[in-house]
């Protein structure tokens, strides 16, 4: 049988199972024999992605083999990396095509090309063109993609080459999620422009087993995994993100508790580390001690040569065992107010010892001829940049912008008088709040490193459960992208929940959306994906949602300071005016996926929504006695609904916020 029958055959099996069009009909249907070129596993992937969504909508797709210099059958789409699918035709303006994405398409009916600059571009490529016939992916998990119905054949021949406006496009993990949330989310991210993930201390278990354990819900039983299960959960974790060429972050948090000789525990007390390794501890009012009681957050005697020799060594092994490392990050103690106050650490900026160790790290990995890059740290202490100490390898760093005190109730593109650094003082330093300030410090840095850099930013770690229409945080997300390259950064990695969706998964959209296009429209983001979340009846659904994002306040909810008549006046607002949209939300039965569960999500959002209001409007009147009776209530409410809003809300996170940073309590 010839490869054109066999064709035709699966596609009238296929055909006789969802109808009953003819074998004339099937012969005018586009068909398409898809050939992954080169060696690569990731383009293999890709192709079996373009392969199923063809089938999806009845298209008549076959993985095929194609040898260079071949006559290309009709149909054959070439999938790979440009020089292995367009020799001779590189992409222009690359810096580095191993990190920079790039996409050529050129398909028509005839066949054509999907081309990336890499291999995870050529994944790219597949997403992009797919989304030119109109697909979209609302969600993670396989029932947040919206297929087109119709029409999207009329809308090949697709010819099109972009270039991702920025190289850093990350989502880092926070939280407590399970493994199929991540890998769910891995599975999503290359679909809406994202192209690394970051778990951000050695492997992802503190994450998970606060899941598993089920902390924050009692209403929960506990499971708890182990920490050779949560090794092994990370592994595919990494498995699946290398599946899809995403590059993979490691490591961040950590190292002070490895210096020590402590298991890296995350954030948890544990015992003081041993009399040997004691002395390395930074001395704060005279004692060498664990930095209330958690190792992570303790701080080291950066003067020391031990401690030197130490940290640098460690990371450097660590490297040099963990190749699938495209990105090591090296942080200090997650804590500030608590360096080392001996005389030889005095003598030193904190960011000047930093920068010393940077050196020996590198020196080391150069002696080993390992070639990880190495993430360093704009934070707490470490946002007054090096006044001293240069590096003396730039191009192995990457400089990491981290402003987590910052208010997203601003965007970087609202303009704001400038502000100064303020002078060190060491524990005694006070975080920046206003946009201005916190740029402020990232210009000193820029001054002392010139090389790339990222914002590694919070909007969707604490902020979003303060707009609980996520709309304004949206927003605000949106335009922190677009003004970037003002900032002369090259990217953003988001620190976030992994279930970010509740009521919608706006925010991540626009987000992978708006990095790999900074040129796109909110506006017209925001009518493209509700009417592909919610279809009919969508605007009411935006209307929803965006009556609760101007009703709350992000800051009020991240304990800042706010006027709190008003943050009361809006909350009043929100529950007169919320009560229409019991009857005018669309239905969700009789609907198929991804509206259903879209629609049947938002319908739960209504009182997620009235008794998170009812408990703020109380905080905001200083009410203590009904601050606390609707704050269990709200609780109460989230507890009984986890696993049935499991994918979409993460109810460990926004109980620990609300209790360590809006002041409720039980």
């Amino acid at each position: 049988m010839s490869t054109e029958s066999h064709r035709r055959q699966n596609l009238l099996r296929y055909k006789k199972q969802k109808g009953s069009e003819t074998e004339a009909e099937v012969k005018n249907m586009t068909q398409f024999q898809v050939v992954p070129c080169g060696q690569s596993p990731i383009v293999s992937f890709a192709a079996e992605e373009l392969i199923r969504h063809f089938q999806m909508v009845g298209c008549s797709a076959f993985p095929g083999k194609w040898l260079p210099g071949q006559t290309r059958e009709p149909g054959v789409i070439l999938l790979g990396t440009v020089e292995d699918v367009d020799p001779g035709k590189p992409f222009e303006g690359l810096e580095d095509a191993e990190l920079d994405d790039a996409v050529r398409i050129r398909v028509s009916r005839e066949g054509g090309i999907l081309a990336g600059s890499n291999e995870r571009s050529a994944l790219l490529a597949v997403y992009r063109f797919l989304r030119e016939l109109g697909f979209r992916w609302v969600r993670p998990g396989k029932d947040g993609v919206c297929a087109p119905e119709k029409g999207w054949k009329e809308k090949i021949p697709v010819f099109l080459e972009e270039r991702a406006s920025f190289r850093h496009r990350g989502i880092c993990i926070e939280g407590a999620e399970s493994v199929e949330n991540i890998l769910d989310l891995l599975d999503w991210m290359p679909k809406t422009g994202y192209n690394a993930y970051f778990v951000q201390f050695d492997d992802a278990y503190i994450f998970l087993n606060r899941w598993y354990a089920h902390e924050n819900n009692p209403l929960l039983p506990p499971q708890p995994v182990s920490r050779g299960e949560g090794a092994r959960m990370t592994e595919w974790i990494i498995e699946e993100a290398h599946r899809r060429g995403l590059l993979y972050h490691a490591v961040g948090h950590g190292w002070t508790t490895r210096v020590m000789g402590l298991r890296d525990d995350g954030w948890e007390k544990t015992q003081e580390p041993l009399p040997e390794t004691k002395g390395l501890l930074a001395e704060i009012d005279g004692q060498r001690t664990l930095f209330h009681g958690v190792p992570t957050n303790t701080n080291l005697c950066y003067s020391s040569p031990e401690v030197v020799d130490r940290f640098a060594g460690t990371v450097a092994e660590y490297a040099r065992q963990h190749p699938e490392a495209d990105y090591l990050h090296v942080w200090l103690a997650d804590a500030f107010n608590n360096q080392c106050e001996c005389p030889a650490c005095r003598e030193h900026l904190p960011t000047d010892l930093y920068v010393q160790i940077l050196n020996e790290i590198d020196r080391r990995l150069t002696a080993l001829g390992v070639r990880t890059r190495i993430v360093m740290l704009a934070y707490q202490e470490l946002l007054w940049a090096p006044e001293k100490e240069r590096l003396h390898n730039p191009d192995r760093f990457v400089l990491m912008f981290a402003p987590i005190s910052r208010s997203f109730e601003h965007s970087y593109a609202e303009p704001e008088p400038p502000a100064q650094v303020p002078a060190y003082q060491r524990n005694h330093i006070t975080m920046p709040v206003g946009i201005a300030e916190n740029t402020a410090f990232l210009r000193r840095w820029q001054e002392a490193f010139s090389g790339d850099s990222f914002d590694y930013d919070y909007h969707l770690g604490r902020a979003h459960y303060g707009d609980p229409g996520y709309q304004r945080i949206s927003e605000v997300l949106w335009e922190d992208i677009r003004s970037l390259p003002e900032l002369g950064l090259n990217g953003m990695m988001l620190c976030q929940e992994q279930r970010v969706g509740f009521p919608t998964w706006m925010p991540n959209y626009t987000g992978g959306m708006t990095l790999w296009n900074r040129s796109t429209d909110f506006k017209e983001l925001t009518r493209d994906y509700f009417s592909h979340c919610f279809g009919e009846g969508w605007k009411e659904c935006l209307a929803y949602c965006e009556l609760a994002s101007r009703s709350f306040s992000m800051d009020f909810w991240n304990g800042k300071r706010v006027n709190q008549e008003e943050v009361a006046a809006r909350l009043e607002s929100f529950l007169k005016e919320q009560k229409r949209y019991e009857t005018s939300l669309p239905q969700w039965e009789n609907t198929g996926e991804p509206v259903r569960s879209a629609r049947r999500v938002l319908r739960e959002h209504l009182h997620y929504a009235r008794l998170f209001a009812q408990a703020l409007l109380c905080r905001a009147r200083g009410e203590e006695e009904g601050t606390r009776e609707h704050w269990r209530e709200f609780t109460a409410w989230i507890r009984e609904h986890e696993m049935s809003l499991q994918p979409w809300l993460d109810v460990y996170r926004i109980v620990e916020i609300g209790q360590n940073y809006t002041g409720f309590s039980e």
